[in-house]
């Protein structure tokens, strides 16, 4: 199932501090926005950026483009 996801909506890995941002601004809109969360957001900045972010174990992924993220998720992984 996960396979057909992904190639009916192509997963990108958020490389660049563009698409970093982009990423951090869609989850301000999703978890703030519209269901009302009550995270350390950054308000004035319009985004949602968590310690987890920055850890060298930690990957984002999105769909879409920055401009218009459609989904995005935060994986991270573990040595043996």
């Amino acid at each position: 199932m996960l396979g057909w996801l992904a190639r009916r909506y192509p997963v990108h890995k958020a490389r660049t501090e563009e698409e970093r941002e982009a990423v951090y601004r869609f989850r301000y809109e999703v978890y703030i926005e519209e269901l009302h969360y009550n995270y350390g957001a950054d308000h004035a900045g319009r985004r949602l950026k968590q310690d987890e972010d920055e850890k060298p174990y930690t990957t984002l992924l999105y769909t879409g483009s920055p401009q218009n993220i459609t989904g995005a998720v935060r994986v991270r992984t573990w040595g043996p």
